[in-house]
């Protein structure tokens, strides 16, 4: 934990460099550094409201680019559960919709992604 809040500028570099792409961040400014790096962390965290704002919570991306990162995450769940891999199509099925509803960037999430399953977080 303490070397992603050095990363991201949280903590205050006594010796050393850190080095991102070849430049020390202390040269780059703080909101320049936190925009160009994500972390994923173990245990996945939804919060509540739509499915563009957890992918987005800023809004910056267009809504197409959301889609296209949608349906990459849909279609990798379709292949890790599908028929092909499943005893059973109805698990497949279920795995595109959150309570018979297909997931959609509109799709609400409720606090802690409770309506969706772990592999969906």
């Amino acid at each position: 934990m303490q070397l992603i809040l050095s990363i991201l500028g949280f903590t205050h570099i006594v010796s050393g460099e850190i080095l991102y792409d070849g430049v020390d961040i202390r040269t780059l400014p703080r909101n320049t550094l936190r925009q160009a790096i994500a972390t994923i962390p173990q245990e996945a965290a939804l919060f509540q409201g739509t499915i563009a704002f957890n992918i987005d919570p800023i809004g910056t991306i267009p809504e197409s680019r959301l889609q296209k990162a949608l349906d990459v995450c849909l279609s990798v769940l379709e292949i890790t559960s599908g028929p092909h891999n499943s005893p059973s199509t109805a698990k497949a099925e279920r795995v595109a919709d959150v309570g018979n509803t297909p997931l959609s960037l509109h799709t609400q999430v409720d606090t802690g992604g409770k309506n969706f399953s772990h592999g969906q977080r």
